[in-house]
Formats: structure tokens, sequence, C-alpha cells
């Protein structure tokens, strides 16, 4: 190749690491940041809702089949009682410490959803999978040394991801789903308007997880 040449296949490998860079620190400091700023009680009622939604016993919560799924969902669907999430309070009180690109970040991170996928087809952990919910179809793949793991020959799975980069990268453990005989009521209704969808998707989505399997 021409040294006149650009070579785009090396600029997007570029772009895409410095964007998993951002997107690793900006969750590696939230996560630092929500153990010294949970207030417990907040915790404890969240354990409650997640529980009841879930319709599973509340000291099930805790066990390790139950926990992580929690954790993620506290962290970023949880309303607490000042009607707030804890990611986008976390966002409001560090904002000025985070780089431009982190901030680019943190608004997908604030819409990001639960959303069961299909997986269609797997290229050495880059899923081809389609959404339930919108159809759509999208590539995700984890993280640069996620401690999550994806379990290929589940045919469904609850996932959070968001844009980084070139790639929508899962940012919570995926949870495998029984979907051959879900209820129709569970899917939560699909607004017209993007925004009314998203908002629709984000209190609903924990719903899913009385699928798990």
């Amino acid at each position: 190749m021409s040294s006149s040449t650009p070579d785009f296949a090396a600029f997007r490998r570029e772009k895409q690491q410095n964007a998993d860079e951002n997107l690793i620190k900006l969750l590696t400091d939230f996560e630092q940041w929500l153990g010294p700023n949970t207030n417990l009680r907040e915790k404890v009622r969240a354990k409650h809702i997640f529980a009841e939604k879930v319709k599973i016993n509340v000291d099930e919560v805790d066990q390790p089949g139950w926990s992580v799924f929690f954790e993620d969902w506290f962290a970023f669907d949880y309303i607490t009682v000042i009607g707030t999430h804890l990611f986008d309070m976390f966002i409001k009180k560090q904002a000025d410490k985070l780089s431009a690109p982190e901030l680019q970040l943190a608004g997908l991170v604030m819409t990001s959803v639960l959303e069961p996928l299909q997986i269609k087809e797997n290229h050495d952990q880059l899923l081809e999978t389609e959404s339930l919910q919108s159809g759509e179809r999208k590539t995700v793949s984890l993280l640069p040394k996620s401690m999550f793991s994806i379990d290929v020959k589940e045919e469904w799975l609850l996932v959070r991801s968001v844009y980084c980069g070139f790639q929508h990268r899962i940012i919570s453990n995926p949870a495998p789903l029984e979907l051959t005989d879900f209820i129709l009521p569970l899917t939560p209704p699909l607004e017209t308007e993007r925004s009314r969808q998203l908002t629709s998707m984000k209190e609903h989505g924990l719903l899913w997880l009385r699928q798990k399997k």
C-alpha cells in the first residue's frame, strides 16, 4: 500500500480501541462511584421492586443466579425516590471530570435498555442478532477483557448494549431467555415516537427476566 494512501482499516481499529477504552473507563469510574454513593434504604426498596417485577422472593435477589442482573438494573434502570437513575446522577455530579468522548458515550449509556435479542449467527463472539421488539438487526460483542461471557448455544439473550466506535458493545451480563412459549403481554408496548419507545423499554425491560432460564 502506498504511503500516501490512507489505511482505513488501521484508522477504524485505532478509533475502536480508543472508544472501547473510553467506555471501559466511564463504566469503571461509575462502578467506583456507585458503592459509596448508594443509599442502603434505596437499595432495599429497589430489591423489593425487582423481586415483585421478576416474580421471585426478595431473599433470592442476592443469590448468584439473580444478583448480577439486579445490580445492572439497579445501576442503570431503577428510578430513585427523587425520580432519577443512578447513572444519570453520577454523570450530573461528575460531568466536569469526564472527557468529551466519555460524555458522548454517557449519553448512549443513559438511554441503554434491556433488550431481548435472537442470535442469528456467531462469528467468533461477534453475534449477528435480531431484536424481538423492533426487528432491528445488529451485531453485538463484548468489550475487550470483559468480565462477562456469552453462551452462543443460546437462541435468545437479554442484553444491554451501547454503540461504541463502530460496534454495539455489551455492557451487562447477558441473560439466557426461554421464549418458546413466552407470554405476549410481557412485550413492552412499542410507541411510534422513538423517545417514548426507549422510555417504555427502559421501564419494562426488567419484565423479560421472568423468562430467564
